[in-house]
Parts: structure tokens; sequence; C-alpha cells
């Protein structure tokens, strides 16, 4: 495989918001972050205090993005929230969600969301809906591939598919290829692979697998985009689009070595002022006491 890259994204990031609406999801996934997160200890988000907190920071920041758990089992706080971004601020405004059942039983409130978002972030999972519910824990009660091209179909140029590589589910190269390749052919133009933060037990080393060489995600930034693919073909059919690569910064996993150019990095980090800052807003409205 040929592949050259362009940019480090992480080290051309601008300062962000990052609301953490819920800390419920109607998934299971093994590997779920905030499985051992305790966040606040609030479930249902209050709306107001978020947007004081918002309108307390907006200054401060480009852009916003909205995460759970799952942000869409709270649909109509979740709108009150967008309608409120976007009549009182100029953020560049991000969802992520797994769009789970309640978006396809409450489709009309679910588009008029996406369309107020300037990005939206999908959890895919796996091409397979058997594994990929399997992935969930959690039974999907549509054809998600029929779902997923009427988003692409009104959303196409907002939408990025995100696509966790774990064990046992990534054996080979050919998963991957194959994986991506295929959901390239549904309509994604933008396909985000990621490594596994927390769950050694489903690590995957996404280079590694792949035969092609990164530097080290933390001295050199977690997340890459990769254009001119070559050679990235499933059925005879080239990718058509941008793959990037999400990677585990080598603290979170044991499976990880850092390098001589970590060291300098951390050495030097005093040397040099913050880029940006990133703050995150939890569901009680509440603001983490730190930027990073």
């Amino acid at each position: 495989m040929k592949i050259r890259y362009n940019i480090n994204i992480c080290d051309h990031s601008e300062s962000e918001l990052m609301v953490h609406l819920t800390k419920l999801c109607p998934n299971n996934c093994a590997f779920c972050i905030d499985k051992i997160n305790k966040g606040v200890n609030t479930n249902k988000p209050n709306i107001d205090a978020i947007i004081n907190s918002i309108n307390k920071y907006k200054d401060n920041v480009n852009s916003i993005t909205i995460s759970g758990g799952e942000p869409f089992i709270f649909m109509n706080e979740l709108e009150i929230l967008v309608n409120w971004i976007k009549d009182n601020t100029n953020l560049y405004l991000t969802i992520i969600t797994s769009v789970p059942n309640i978006c396809y039983s409450n489709k009309e409130q679910f588009f008029n969301i996406l369309d107020k978002c300037d990005s939206i972030q999908i959890s895919l999972q796996h091409y397979s809906n058997v594994i990929s519910d399997r992935i969930r824990n959690s039974k999907s009660n549509f054809d998600r591939h029929e779902f997923y091209k009427e988003i692409l179909n009104k959303f196409e140029n907002k939408v990025l598919g995100s696509i966790n590589i774990l064990k046992p589910y990534f054996n080979t190269k050919y998963d991957i290829i194959s994986n991506v390749c295929q959901f390239n052919q549904l309509g994604f133009k933008n396909i985000k692979i990621a490594e596994m933060f927390d769950a050694d037990e489903y690590y995957i080393d996404i280079p590694k697998m792949l035969n092609i060489k990164m530097n080290s995600p933390f001295a050199s930034g977690c997340k890459i985009k990769y254009t001119n693919i070559y050679d990235f073909v499933y059925d005879g059919k080239p990718f058509n689009g941008n793959l990037y690569i999400k990677r585990s910064c080598f603290y979170r996993t044991k499976l990880q070595k850092a390098n001589i150019w970590d060291f300098i990095k951390i050495c030097t980090r005093w040397m040099f002022s913050k880029k940006y800052f990133f703050g995150v807003i939890h569901e009680n409205g509440e603001i983490a006491p730190y930027w990073i």
C-alpha cells in the first residue's frame, strides 16, 4: 500500500468546547470509555446550565462538539441546545452519534437537527450489520445501510464515518480495507479509522496491521489525514475520498511505547505557548476546571 499524508491535524487544531450531553447510551460497547468515566454522576442534561457555560466561553473558541454517551436519546433537549448555538454563536457545530433506533423512529426531528449542524460524525463500527450490532451489543430495528444512504443523500458533505478497529473483528489488513472501501462505495467520502484508547484487550496497532509507517501519535499528533491513496481498493474499485487515522496516545495503552521524539517533546513543551485550548462542559453545565 502506497499512502502519502499531507497534514497533521492535531497540530492544526482550533480552540474547541465539547459538550458531554449525557453519559447514557442505548448501546453497550464493551470498550466504551464512558464505562470507566464517572463524569459528574448526572444523566439528564441541564440545558440552561450548559447554555450558560457555552455563553461564558464562546468567544474563546472556534468550534463546539456535542457528544455523549449518545446525545440523541435526549432529542428534545438536544434540539433546544443546537437551536441556541446556531442563533447565538458563530461556532462551527459538530454532533457525534451512533445513530441509535430513536433516530430512525424520529426521523424528521433527527434530520432537522442534522440540518443545523456543520459536521456530523457517525460511529459506523462495521459494514456487516450483524457484526455492527454485536459490537454495540444492541439490536438495530432498521436497515442501517439504507438509513445511512438517506443521511448521505441529505448531508453528504457534512458526514464523517468513524470505524473503531478492534479485536476480534479486524484480524487482517484486508478486514480494514474491505470495511473502509465498502462504506466508501455506500457513499461515505470521509472515513476515520480509530484505535482503541482504553481497552488493551481490543487494541490493534493500525500502522502495523496496514504495514505502513507512522510517527509517534504523542510527539507528532494522534490524528492524520491521508490523501493521494493508491492501491487502497476493494473488489477492483478505488477509494474515493479522505481517510483519517486516529491513534491512541502511547500513555493510554500499555501496548504502545514512547520513543526519543516523545521525550524531546515532553522536555521542550514548557518553551512553547499553547496553540489552542479545549474545555469539556458536562451534563450539569460544569466545565472542567482546567484547559488542556
